[in-house]
């Protein structure tokens, strides 16, 4: 007969485990958190840091919308790491939630958070040995600004006026927000377009939903400006996605 060498639990030890898929990070999602919003209203679950939000498995992150969206139950990340059998557990079909310490919601079953793997003999996440390797992204090149330009004799406008000629202020002048054009006849910033290449190239992701945008036709972030159904950083500035701020262009 065949008689047991070794205690099962030092045999599973020994076994390799596979590795996991890393956190997906959406960047600047520690405002939602700053902000009072939770992460599981965007599809997403507190990442290691304690700071960010990361996507759920399934989830990709929607920078027009500012959420993780497109969630699949037939992503290959779900299908490869939903925890066994938990589509069956009571939490996740009463109240959609999943109870152990570091999961998620992904498609109709649970999964461990980015970094962990499931501990079938403990019944818990834990922390993985190794994650899967991300394809390399290709270093994103910024793409300069427009320069400003001042609409010429613009500094005799009365203070406030900028706006109300469909302007900026720049330095001592008033400059055409993006998508309009000077009018000298008019004397005036006209012809605003929505489908202007630089509303297009230069609007701040998601800035239609915000609310003083969409209540009170303002962009109250400093040194941005109104542009199509969105909002634009100032000429000489670009949006940076981390820190959600305007920031020079150097």
């Amino acid at each position: 007969h065949c008689e047991p060498t070794e205690d099962l639990a030092m045999v599973t030890e020994t076994l390799p485990t596979p590795p996991v898929p890393p956190e997906d990070v959406v960047p600047g999602s520690q405002t939602w958190t700053a902000a009072g919003i939770s992460c599981e209203s965007r599809n997403a679950y507190s990442c290691s840091d304690g700071q960010h939000c990361c996507c759920r498995f399934g989830c990709v992150f929607n920078p027009e919308k500012d959420s993780c969206s497109a969630c699949s139950a037939d992503s290959p990340q779900v299908k490869s790491f939903h925890i066994p059998s938990s589509h069956l557990w009571d939490e996740r079909i009463k109240e959609g939630t999943c109870e152990p310490e570091h999961s998620h919601a992904c498609g109709k079953a649970c999964c461990c958070h980015g970094k962990y793997r499931w501990d079938l003999e403990q019944r818990h996440c834990v922390a993985a040995a190794t994650t899967l390797a991300t394809a390399p992204v290709a270093e994103k090149k910024l793409v300069a600004p427009p320069k400003p330009e001042p609409v010429p004799g613009s500094q005799t406008w009365l203070a406030g006026t900028c706006e109300a000629k469909n302007a900026y202020k720049c330095g001592d002048h008033c400059c055409c927000m993006f998508g309009c054009e000077f009018n000298a006849e008019r004397d005036s910033c006209t012809s605003c377009s929505d489908k202007d290449p630089l509303v297009a190239q230069f609007h701040i992701p998601a800035s239609h939903l915000w609310t003083a945008r969409r209540e009170k036709q303002l962009c109250d972030e400093p040194q941005s400006h109104r542009c199509g159904q969105a909002c634009c950083c100032n000429a000489g500035y670009l949006w940076n996605m981390e820190s959600r701020r305007c920031i020079i262009y150097k």
